[in-house]
Parts: structure tokens; C-alpha cells; sequence
């Protein structure tokens, strides 16, 4: 059930299980790899998890493309095994590493704050599911491809049995289904509860561990710890300063706080930073086994979250040439190379038609200065006056205006970055400004002036990515700045920065508190729980299921049935079925097939539809009336209490008498009796 409780004995011993898991099924075969490098054991661990979550994913993949699922037991105990007789020869070679107190001490603080966006998402007091505080439908959403997952790959449409869920990267939740399907874990608090407090912490060794690769500085890794958790924007300073509002009513882009209110993302963050700390590791030692895995790692990223995938690619991309032409090397060449190999099955094997840009100008900065709480929408008339006029010297001015405001808002002390001179630069070696900045640049104009075909304005996670990895460069400033100015100009320049910077923490932290003590967020009452409950134990796991959405219309933004019951939908969460693609006719038909169902008059069209589709159960409530009030001879009132009501259809009951009228007529007939029944009672009749 997507829902825990605290004082559920078995949450924590499912708790302590994932634990072992960690260690079996990620840290062994991710150590194994590692067996010829010497990274110190505080960055060893972390990497050798990552890098077996990745292998667990491409095992998943293979096996479940080839239906051979329990080869997944098999690999666990090969891994096991080798890794036993040869964990001695392993940790001979391990080197010593003295990590930064202040740096740990950030890593668990921040790793805290991001847990308050998320680690409460079905959270259960006095009987009722709250999910709190990131976006219920996405987290729903993300929880049920795992749970597909488990099932088969490749997974099915949550909404829509029968037709494969494609146009979305969910090589995240293979690592979700598959802990879950060989360790038996419930899937939903694996996915929110046991693996986030594990990633949030990793994420933070893992900048440790590539600042450790590029030899900087421990001010500037704490200061990069400091970004990525804390960072955020200034949008609220405006507000606060406007008075218009209150200072927090807008809400950020992105923050570090909420870095896994999108889970797929911060996987794939995760796995980007290892990816790139082995290939600056492999560029001093090179290795073939670490040449492979490391490829792997950055296809696996485009498979996790495309926009982070292309932010590396393009990194990848001009270190290649500039290794080629300027040192006549070819390490991250091959690289790229075989990171394309691996990424074709991965990528396109989910996707069928997702992608395509579209360039849409300064839309994004225009959209944002109208926001009511900014006070500005007076600029945004002034230049469409301009427009209508043909003056384009100052609808350009106006529209350079907005775009750097927008910047400014949207990064807030992060775009300190753009200070940095050659100075500061230089302490980065130039192999890391290679793979960072060009696609610093060109994500953040992508996601700026284009919009995608799946998704539409979702490129802003184009300039999602530019805000993550711009802490680098903040960071780098922060650091120049105390290190070669004057103690107390250091001293008084980090104070402002921290003091522009936290509040949005802080608020977020303090509202998320708040909102988990008040089970503030979308809420799922007992009753449904209880009806759900019922139906994942007495019906059988292929039963399809119908969604009656006058009932819940909030089952229309996301499958939260489908999460709930276990159960291939028939049709459910129409609004995503829509966003990524699923088959437009399709959706028509089944939308038809469900009003048809519940609310026509006529029992012929209610009865045809059943006879024609596999559908075994309605979940409506007591409010609602079907149309057809004579349906209810073939209908069974299986479950109900005061808030739902599951029927169970009983296609045996339904009386042949009813199809002879039409069973006797000629096709023309039947589309006179009505125009939209003929094509179901077609499969019905054999015709």
C-alpha cells in the first residue's frame, strides 16, 4: 500500500531489510568493479552503491526484456560469491582519507532538509494517507511505473491496460522495481521512505569525492555543499521588497530543500556525479573496466532524467575534442562513444516520439514578470504596446530586461558564478570548466527559448540543470573571495551570502514541518484505503478495473487507483495518458466506453460495452446514479462504505434477449440505433 505508519512494527523491519539489501545487491557488485582502484573508503562506498544500482538496473533490463526475471537471484548470489573470496585482495589497497568535519556535518544537515520535502509522502495519522509535501501526483506517478515494474517490463500504461507506458525515462524506477521485486519491499516506501535518506547522503560524499578527484580546496567543498543543499533563489527577496505580497507566496524553480520533490532527477544528479568523478579518475589512471562502467553510468543518466543526461553529453562532447585536438587523447572520446552505444537501447526503447523542441523566444521571461505576486505586469503591456507599434529597438529592450531579471530571480545567490575571473578559474583544472561550462550555457538557453513537443514548457528542467551544477562555480567564487581577500572582507562577504541564501531553506523546511504536523497535502481518506486494501487481498492480480471520475476526479491528474488497488486500470489518469502520448484514438474510445458505463440510459450500450472489453470491477461511491438503472441485474455491490463503492460486473448475468434487435439488424441499422455501438458489438458478435 502506498502509506506507512510510524508505529507500524513492520515499516521499520522492511526498513532494516532495504539496509541489507543496500549491501548485497548494490555495495557488492558495485565494489567488485572498483576491485583495481584505490579511492579512500569514505568515497568507495558511496560510488560502489551507485555503481550497483546502476548494474542492478541493466540486469532488470536485460532479464525482464528476455522474461527470464529470476536470473536477478542469480546474479545477486554470483556477486556475493566472488566478491567473498576476493573482498581481502579489495581492501589491501584502499587508502586512508580524513574527511572534513564541517563538510560531514553539511552533508547530514542538508540531507535533513531535503528529507522534509519528501520522506513524508503517505504518511498515515488517525487512519488517513497525507502526502506531503512534494507533488502528489507526480510522487503517485513515479511510485506506480515502480510498481508496474515489478510486473513486467516493459511496464505497462498505469492508466490503460494492454498498452505499453512509453515518452518517459524510468530507468530510476527499474532501481525502485527491482530491490523491490527480488528483496520483496513494498515499493512505494522504498521509493520515498528507505531509499532517500540513503541517496541524500551519498549525493553529498559524491561532491566530496569529486572535489577529491580535482584537488580543491575544503573551503570550496563546503562551500559546494552549501549550494547544492541550500541554494536557491531570490524571488522572495523581490516580493519581500515589492510588499505586495507575502514574501514567500511564489514558489522557487528549484532549490536544493526540494531537490527530490522530483525523484527521478535527483537520481539522476546522483548518478552524474559519479559518472563524472570516475571519468576524472579514469583520466589519471586509466582502466578498461572503469572506461565501460563509466559510460554506462552517464547512459544510464539520460535514462534516469533526459535533461541531466544532455547537460553531460554536451560536457562529454567538448572535453572529447579538446582532448583530441589540444593533447591528442582519446579517453573521453571513447567515453562518449561507448556511452552512446549503451544509451540506444536504453533511451529509445521507451520512447517513441517524445522530444522534438520548438522555439517559443522570450516567452518564459515574459510569462514570469506578469506573475501577479512581482507587481510587473504593467512592463509586460508597455512592451506589447511597443510591439503593436513595430518598435523593436525597445520590445528587444524590454525583452533583454526580463531575461536577465529572470536569471537573477530564478538563481538567486548562485549567480555569483558569473564573478569568477581567470584568477579564480585557474584553480579549476581546465578539463573541469571544459565538461561544465558549455553545457551550463547551452542548457540554460535551451530550456529558456524552447519549448518540447512531450511536456511543453517542461524545458525549464534544462535550466533546472544549470541551477544544480552552477554551485560549482558559485562555490568557486565564495571560496576566491575568502581565501585572497582580507580576513574580515571573507568573514562579512560569507555572512551576506548565507543570510541571502537560507531563508528559502529555511521557510521550506519550517512549512514542511508544518504541513506534516497538520496533514496539510492531498489526502486519501480510511474508507478508500480500506476498500483498496480489500481489493489488492480478495480480487485476482489480472482483474481490470474502471474508474467512475465524477466520483474522484482527482484520479484524472494522476493513477492514484491504479497505485492504490494494484490492479491494471482500464482507464484512469486521463491527463497523463494525454502528456505522454498514449494513443489519442484510444483514449477517445475508452473515455467513451467509461461514460457510456456510468451514465447512459440505454442497458443495450452498457451491456455492449462490457461484453466487448475486459473489465471485472467499478469503483464509484453512494452519490453517484448509473444511467441505466436496469444494468444493475448483471452488477454486484461487492464492497462499500459511507465514502466508495466497488462493483464487481458479472458478465454471465447479462440476458442474451437484449443483443437480439440488434443481433438481427444489418450493420447500417445498428449505427441508426446509435452510431457508436456497432464497434463494440462487432467483437461481440464475431462480425
Amino acid at each position: 500500500m502506498p502509506a506507512f505508519a510510524l508505529n507500524d512494527l513492520n515499516f521499520w523491519f522492511q526498513f532494516f531489510r532495504y539496509f541489507v539489501f543496500v549491501f548485497i545487491g548494490y555495495f557488492i557488485p558495485g565494489d567488485l568493479v572498483l576491485f583495481r582502484t584505490s579511492f579512500p573508503k569514505i568515497f568507495r562506498i558511496p560510488l560502489a552503491i551507485v555503481i550497483g544500482m546502476v548494474l542492478l538496473a541493466v540486469q532488470g533490463y536485460i532479464v525482464g526484456y528476455l522474461n527470464i526475471r529470476y536470473m536477478s537471484w542469480i546474479y545477486i548470489f554470483f556477486c556475493s560469491a566472488v566478491w567473498l573470496f576476493v573482498r581481502k585482495k579489495i581492501y589491501n589497497k584502499i587508502i586512508s582519507y580524513k574527511i572534513d568535519k564541517i563538510a560531514l556535518f553539511l552533508v547530514i544537515i542538508g540531507a535533513i532538509g531535503q528529507l522534509s520535502t519528501i520522506w513524508f509522502t503517505g504518511y498515515i495519522a488517525s487512519g488517513t494517507a497525507t502526502y506531503c509535501c512534494g507533488d502528489s501526483n507526480d510522487n503517485l506517478f513515479y511510485g506506480t511505473i515502480s510498481k508496474q515494474l515489478v510486473h513486467a517490463m516493459p511496464p505497462e500504461q498505469p492508466g490503460m491496460v494492454g498498452f505499453e507506458f512509453k515518452n518517459y525515462h524510468y530507468w530510476s524506477n527499474i532501481v525502485v522495481a527491482e530491490t523491490a521485486r527480488i528483496f520483496n519491499l513494498p515499493v512505494f516506501q522504498l521509493q520515498y521512505q528507505y531509499s532517500t535518506i540513503v541517496l541524500s547522503i551519498i549525493i553529498g560524499l559524491l561532491l566530496l569525492a569529486l572535489c577529491n578527484e580535482i584537488r580543491v580546496t575544503k573551503l570550496f567543498s563546503r562551500w559546494l555543499l552549501f549550494f547544492f543543499y541550500f541554494g536557491s533563489d531570490a524571488i522572495y527577496w523581490f516580493v519581500a521588497l515589492n510588499r505586495s505580497v507575502p514574501m514567500f507566496s511564489m514558489s522557487s524553480l528549484e532549490d536544493g530543500i526540494g531537490l527530490f520533490a522530483n525523484y527521478p532527477r535527483a537520481m539522476a544528479v546522483l548518478v552524474s556525479l559519479a559518472a563524472i568523478t570516475l571519468l576524472f579518475s579514469l583520466k589519471r589512471k586509466f582502466s578498461l573496466t572503469l572506461l565501460i562502467i563509466t559510460s554506462l553510468l552517464f547512459a544510464s543518466v539520460a535514462g534516469m532524467k533526459i535533461y541531466v543526461g544532455l547537460f553531460c553529453y554536451v560536457g562529454l562532447l567538448t572535453l572529447s575534442v579538446y582532448e583530441v585536438l589540444k593533447e591528442r587523447r582519446s579517453t573521453t572520446l571513447l567515453v562518449g562513444i561507448l556511452t552512446v552505444v549503451f544509451l540506444l537501447p536504453i533511451y529509445f526503447s521507451a520512447n517513441v516520439n517524445a522530444g522534438g523542441l520548438y522555439y517559443t523566444g522570450f516567452w518564459r521571461a515574459q510569462n514570469f514578470v506578469v506573475q501577479p505576486s512581482l507587481n510587473l505586469i504593467r512592463y509586460e503591456m508597455a512592451r506589447l504596446i511597443y510591439e503593436a507599434d513595430h518598435k523593436w529597438p525597445q520590445v528587444m529592450v524590454f525583452n533583454l530586461g526580463f531575461t536577465i531579471f529572470y536569471f537573477a530571480l530564478i538563481f538567486g545567490t548562485k549567480i555569483i558564478a558569473l564573478l569568477n575571473n581567470k584568477t579564480s578559474l585557474r584553480k579549476l583544472p581546465i578539463e573541469f570548466h571544459l565538461f561544465f561550462i558549455p553545457p551550463l550555457i547551452i542548457s540554460a538557453l535551451v530550456g529558456f527559448f524552447f519549448n518540447q513537443d512531450v511536456g511543453e514548457s517542461n524545458t525549464f528542467n534544462f535550466i533546472v540543470s544549470s541551477f544544480i551544477y552552477l554551485s560549482f562555480y558559485a562555490a568557486l567564487f565564495c571560496s576566491y573571495i575568502m581565501e585572497t581577500k582580507r580576513r574580515w572582507i571573507g568573514i562579512i562577504f560569507a555572512i551576506c551570502i548565507i543570510l541571502l541564501t537560507i531563508p528559502r531553506a529555511g521557510y521550506k523546511i519550517y512549512n514542511n514541518i508544518n504541513m506534516i504536523r497538520n496533514s496539510k497535502g492531498f489526502v486519501i481518506p480510511p474508507a478508500i484505503l480500506d476498500a483498496a486494501k480489500a481489493i489488492r487481498q480478495k480480487t485476482e492480480e489480472n482483474d481490470v478495473v474502471l474508474i467512475d471520475v465524477r466520483a474522484f476526479y482527482f484520479d484524472k491528474y494522476s493513477p492514484v487507483f491504479s497505485m492504490l488497488v494494484d490492479r491494471p486500470m482500464y482507464f484512469s489518469s486521463e491527463d497523463f495518458l494525454h502528456w505522454f502520448k498514449a494513443p489519442v484514438d484510444e483514449i477517445s474510445k475508452r473515455k467513451l466506453i467509461r461514460d457510456t458505463i456510468f451514465t447512459d440510459s440505454s442497458i443495450l450500450k452498457v451491456a455492449s460495452m462490457l461484453k466487448a472489453n475486459t473489465i471485472d470491477y467499478l469503483i464509484t461511491d453512494l452519490n453517484q446514479q448509473f444511467g441505466s438503472t436496469s444494468s444493475a441485474s448483471f452488477f454486484e455491490h461487492w464492497y462499500q462504505n459511507p465514502e466508495i463503492l466497488v462493483i464487481k460486473v458479472h458478465k454471465e448475468l447479462i440476458p442474451a434477449s437484449i443483443f437480439e434487435e440488434v443481433a438481427e439488424a444489418t450493420t447500417a441499422s445498428v449505427y441508426r440505433y446509435h452510431e457508436l455501438t456497432a464497434p463494440y458489438l462487432r467483437d461481440y458478435n464475431g462480425e
